[in-house]
């Protein structure tokens, strides 16, 4: 079985967690043959706004494998957060690209602010979803179409996943990537550790310390 493939789009002032956690967690997930023989489930790619590198908040320089044009044709697509894409120009090019491939897309993920693009497009409209306690009155007065639950710290309604808290996302991704395909083999790591780590995020996030 062949790799499926994962576009992260990468802009200026990206949210470098919201890459390296998905990155992480999909290149961990493997499928295995009938012979035991495993191999990558996923191949990860960095698609820019342009084929410039791009600097994170936190100043790490990430050079995109291409551009949202030369984009192959994308199993999965994750929108991560940053404040640079809740800059107009950048939501708008990247709502445009989303309207033109989500009918060859399965599915489509936001990581905190990554959500502003796809509201733009009008494909949340009327469905439940989740981003950053901090923008969930935001994204609320702006997309009144949509269901903002504060609440939840991870949504999928149909092909779509939102999430909220940076962090949370990679314990998100780590089940997203692992356990939404029935060709994928194992759970990634114990269970029982997940759930710890999880619920300690969970208390910093609502006492907005995330």
């Amino acid at each position: 079985m062949r790799p499926k493939t994962v576009g992260l789009i990468i802009f200026e002032q990206v949210a470098a967690a919201d890459l390296t956690g998905p990155a992480e967690a999909f290149s961990r997930a493997n499928i295995s043959d009938s012979n035991g023989c495993e191999s990558s489930g996923y191949n990860v790619l960095m698609l820019g706004i342009t084929a410039q590198p791009c600097r994170t908040e936190c100043g790490i320089v990430v050079k995109p494998h291409t551009d949202l044009g030369s984009a192959p044709p994308l199993d999965t697509v994750i929108i991560p957060g940053g404040s640079g894409i809740r800059d107009g120009k950048v939501t708008n090019k990247v709502a445009k690209w989303l309207n033109h491939r989500s009918s060859t897309t399965r599915r489509l993920a936001t990581l905190g602010t990554g959500i502003y693009p796809v509201a733009a497009t009008g494909m949340l409209d009327h469905r439940q979803v989740a981003t950053h306690w901090r923008y969930a009155s935001d994204v609320a007065q702006r997309f009144p179409s949509l269901r903002v639950n504060a609440n939840c710290l991870f949504v999928k309604d149909g092909p779509f996943y939102t999430s909220a808290a940076r962090w949370l996302v990679s314990q998100a991704e780590r089940r997203f990537a692992d356990r939404e395909d029935a060709c994928l083999r194992r759970p990634l790591f114990n269970s029982k550790v997940a759930n710890a780590k999880l619920a300690r995020a969970i208390s910093f996030y609502r006492k907005g310390q995330l």
